[in-house]
Order: C-alpha cells, then sequence, then structure tokens
C-alpha cells in the first residue's frame, strides 16, 4: 500500500515539529506522480510563512527537483522525466549550503541525478509534510502516491559526492535497513504501506528513529493506495531485525505526552 494524495482535496501527511532544522540531512521515496504538466510539492521542510525550505517536487515539463531555500536553489533532473502512474525511487541529499544533490531511479532501470552548488542555508526549519507544502498555509499539492519514505540527519554518502547506483538499487529494493549508515541513522520511517497519520501508528509498520516518536497528522484524509512492486517479505524481515527488542507506541494523545496504549516486543 501507500499515501495516495489528491491535489483537488488539498491533502498532505503533516509534521509540526520536525527533528530536521538544517543540513545534514538525506531523504528516500518511492513516487508514483498520476497528473502531468502541474508542478507540486512530494516532500517539504519549511518554515510556517516564508520561503526557507528544503523540497523534493515535479514541475510542469514533468522533471524531479530537488529545491532549497524556496527557490533560491532549484536543480532538475531532466531525464527521465515521469509519465502518469508509474514508481520512481528518489533520494534527496541536502548536505550544506553548497552541496546538494538528487537522483532519481526510473520504474524501467533508467538513472539520471542531478547537483547544486548555490549557496543557500534556509533558517525556522518547524515543519515538515509529505503530499504538498509544509507551510501552514500551503499551496502546491501533490497527485499520486508515496511510499517507503525515510529521513536521517545525516549524508548517506559520507563523501558528499555522486550516490553510488548500488546503494540507491539497495535503498530501493532492499529497503533503508539493507544500508548500514541509513539504517543506523534513521531519524524517522513510514512505509505508508496501512498506516498514515500517527494515530495508527503500530509496531509492524513503523519505525520512530534515532529522536524518538514523530506526530504526524493526516490532513483531509489522504487515503491508502497501491504500494509499489517490492519484494515485500524482505523489506519486512530486515525492518524486524533492526528493530529494538521492544517499543511502546501510544495513543493519540500521547503524542503530546499521555499515557502508554500499546506494547510490541521482538524476540
Amino acid at each position: 500500500m501507500s499515501a495516495s494524495f489528491v491535489t483537488a482535496s488539498n491533502q498532505r501527511l503533516f509534521n509540526a515539529a520536525t527533528p530536521i532544522t538544517g543540513y545534514p540531512c538525506s531523504v528516500g521515496l518511492w513516487v508514483r506522480p498520476t497528473a502531468t504538466g502541474v508542478a507540486s510539492r512530494i516532500f517539504q521542510i519549511a518554515d510556517s510563512a516564508s520561503t526557507n525550505s528544503f523540497s523534493l517536487e515535479v514541475n510542469t515539463s514533468n522533471q524531479f527537483e530537488i529545491e532549497c531555500n524556496g527557490g533560491t536553489s532549484i536543480a532538475i533532473v531532466t531525464t527521465p522525466t515521469f509519465t502518469s502512474g508509474n514508481w520512481y525511487y528518489l533520494v534527496g541529499r541536502f548536505i550544506s549550503a553548497t552541496n546538494r544533490r538528487l537522483v532519481v531511479l526510473s520504474f524501467d532501470g533508467a538513472i539520471g541525478s542531478i547537483s547544486s552548488v548555490v549557496n543557500t542555508t534556509p533558517t525556522g526549519l518547524i515543519n515538515m509534510a509529505l503530499g504538498g507544502d509544509a507551510r501552514t498555509t500551503a499551496v502546491n499539492w501533490f497527485t499520486g502516491n508515496v511510499a517507503e519514505w525515510w529521513i536521517t540527519n545525516t549524508d548517506i554518502q559520507p563523501d558528499g559526492t555522486a550516490l553510488s547506483n548500488q546503494t540507491l538499487a539497495k535503498l530501493a529494493y532492499n529497503g533503508p535497513f539493507s544500508v548500514p549508515i541509513v539504517a543506523n541513522n534513521l531519524v524517522d520511517y513510514r512505509p505508508l504501506r496501512y498506516e498514515l497519520g500517527s494515530e495508527e501508528d503500530s509496531g509492524l509498520d513503523y519505525y520512530q528513529g534515532r529522536l524518538g516518536r514523530k506526530n504526524w497528522v493526516n490532513t483531509n484524509g489522504v487515503t491508502v493506495g497501491p504500494h509499489t512492486p517490492l519484494i515485500t517479505s524482505q523489506y519486512n524481515l530486515l525492518r524486524i531485525q533492526e528493530k529494538q527488542w521492544m517499543y511502546s507506541y501510544p495513543d493519540v494523545a500521547a503524542a503530546t505526552g499521555g499515557a502508554i496504549s500499546q506494547i510490541y516486543m521482538y524476540g
């Protein structure tokens, strides 16, 4: 399954307390755009009102982009372009003020990448979103599906150069737990197979990462849609093997300090 977004419904998954407030960070996800010729945001970290942001998006030419600081720096992967209804794997790396990189793996195996060295540093980052802007008043809504989303507060390739094709393929087809430098630095991981907002979180379909549980809100009825064709058992096996032996998951109120309501153990 995946998170399914519809532009006309102004849908997004929203986190009002992003654990990422600056460089470096890396984000990966499978995405399936179903609208063409429309500029929209797939993922964003931003401040509440102005143009400070980290973003992954699509443009009106059906290309994938990595953007920093509200358009100060936009780098476009010109090929492969996307076609409606097909899946693509993206890894965006916001490495430093003068180094941002995006790589795209197409459903047919084609790979494209881009980098930007424009000097820019966003400030005041507080919100995070999937399916649209992370600002309080959002626009640029996305239509399509997002699955297997993860984020770290590191650059996942320490030399800061282009991500190796081998690492890209492992992340895409075996998941973030198959690459130790990613698994050890996960801040958040939401497969979006069954659970979307944090009120649905359980130990089988969510990994809270190294900085504790995050509170995601399903805004305007994001639904569950088709999942990217993956070796599901391998993803699940790796995820369970990497979990701590016990996690506790609170109810909705507990996201702001309430009581524990669910406990999951792994032997």
